[in-house]
């Protein structure tokens, strides 16, 4: 993900990265969902209308483990991705 951030910035594309919180330390531009998958579908919708707000032109978001409520958020993140992966 830090290789796309930085593709993107070469290429004047603004993009961000959005995973669990701990993970903000290791990348540039990032939004950090929380820690816990209850946290996670807790903020995921307000994560996403601050990149509309923000003007982001990509996201990168980690995938998560699809059991559970974990399901749900890749499910909901695979619709607003338009179901287009890396």
């Amino acid at each position: 993900i830090q290789a796309k951030l930085a593709e993107d910035q070469k290429n004047g594309i603004k993009s961000v990265a959005l995973g669990r919180s701990f993970m903000g330390c290791f990348l540039t531009e990032f939004i950090g969902l929380g820690d816990s998958y209850e946290e996670i579908a807790k903020n995921i919708y307000t994560a996403l209308r601050t990149l509309d707000k923000k003007g982001y032109e990509k996201a990168y978001i980690t995938a998560f483990e699809p059991i559970g409520i974990g399901f749900s958020i890749m499910d909901r993140l695979n619709k607003a991705a338009g179901h287009k992966t890396i």
